[in-house]
């Protein structure tokens, strides 16, 4: 009776799709590995790490207190450089996510500039959406089609295969009821159709293609922004190809960003590949707000940081001397050596 409630057979060339795509993700590439630390899901866990961290400074930057004139006590350079590295960090680890997929070479021999991108599997849907049928949907999953039936073969207990616990039903997961109509219902919501259709030979809707393209036509823009003004020291008339919305990028404009990178990303990661659920907030141990009410030097030791500055600010005031001012011409380090000599201050402990 098992015979009749088979999972189908998926088509060979997105089972092997789906199998890169599940460790681009975050699956392991072998049951003996962890994943990659430089997955998908990996790079986005950081980024909305970073976005929580920096709600806690700009939220703790508004309770500051406050001086006379009303205005706050705080560090204007501190915060100056807070605000920078975060946008620049998160621009980047967008533009990492927005690149082109670059595969591993067939040579070994050749350089592997290979990379892990959103991107890259967005473009691989696109490509192959003929592919997303629901007979292959619930095969790459080893998931059986038709749910009534397995449900009389359970309630017959004919189902003597490898366990797993549904309620108090043991059952393989395969031939599980509740999830197949979990599988059914997902499908059907974003193929857009009735919710109590199971055509084996359904496929996603046209109105989530758009919607995947719509999304990746805004996060293109911001990849844009990230190469003319983060990546890259782009001239005036580069940045004027710019759409002038995005010639500037405010933090409410990057919360907009990676929330919608998360969504397209949970979209294809849940829906489309692994059928899992994801928490993009990692879990941090501990309390996140710890030592948050303490100053990081105490007043005594403000005037040690005068100082510091003052030995850095005559330190680079040193950098932009003319060559005439050094004595006995350029240091040693700068000087050419003559070939098959060693420079006195490279690698010779003994030096001077």
């Amino acid at each position: 009776m098992l015979d009749m409630v088979q999972p189908p057979v998926p088509d060979a060339k997105f089972k092997r799709l789906v199998e890169r795509w599940r460790v681009e993700f975050g699956d392991p590439p072998r049951p003996d590995a962890e994943p990659d630390l430089h997955c998908i899901n990996y790079q986005i866990y950081n980024m909305v790490l970073n976005a929580a961290v920096f709600k806690l400074i700009a939220r703790s930057r508004s309770l500051a207190a406050r001086r006379a004139d009303g205005s706050l006590r705080v560090n204007g350079l501190f915060h100056r450089f807070i605000d920078t590295n975060y946008m620049h960090t998160q621009m980047l680890s967008l533009r990492k996510l927005l690149e082109n997929r670059k595969d591993p070479p067939s040579d070994p021999n050749k350089k592997d500039n290979s990379v892990y991108s959103l991107k890259g599997i967005v473009d691989d849907v696109l490509e192959n959406i003929q592919l997303f049928t629901r007979e292959n949907v619930f095969g790459v999953r080893g998931m059986c089609l038709d749910a009534e039936v397995c449900e009389a073969l359970v309630k017959a207990k004919e189902l003597g295969l490898p366990l797993s616990t549904c309620g108090s039903i043991r059952l393989a997961a395969s031939h599980d009821p509740f999830w197949i109509r979990q599988l059914h219902k997902t499908f059907n919501q974003v193929a857009g159709l009735d919710l109590s259709s199971t055509a084996a030979s359904d496929s996603l809707s046209d109105e989530s293609l758009a919607w995947v393209n719509h999304e990746m036509h805004y996060l293109w823009w911001v990849y844009e922004h990230c190469n003319k003004f983060i990546a890259h020291a782009a001239t005036e008339s580069s940045r004027r190809q710019l759409a002038e919305e995005y010639r500037s990028f405010a933090f409410d404009k990057m919360d907009q960003t990676i929330e919608r990178l998360c969504r397209l990303a949970s979209f294809l990661d849940i829906c489309l590949v692994r059928d899992t659920s994801t928490q993009y907030l990692p879990l941090v141990p501990g309390d996140p707000c710890e030592h948050m009410d303490v100053p990081l030097v105490e007043t005594v030791h403000v005037d040690e940081l005068r100082r510091e500055w003052r030995a850095f600010d005559q330190e680079v005031a040193k950098w932009s001397e003319s060559p005439a001012v050094w004595r006995g011409g350029p240091p040693p380090e700068a000087r050419p050596t003559a070939p098959g000599t060693r420079s006195p201050t490279a690698g010779d402990p003994a030096a001077g």
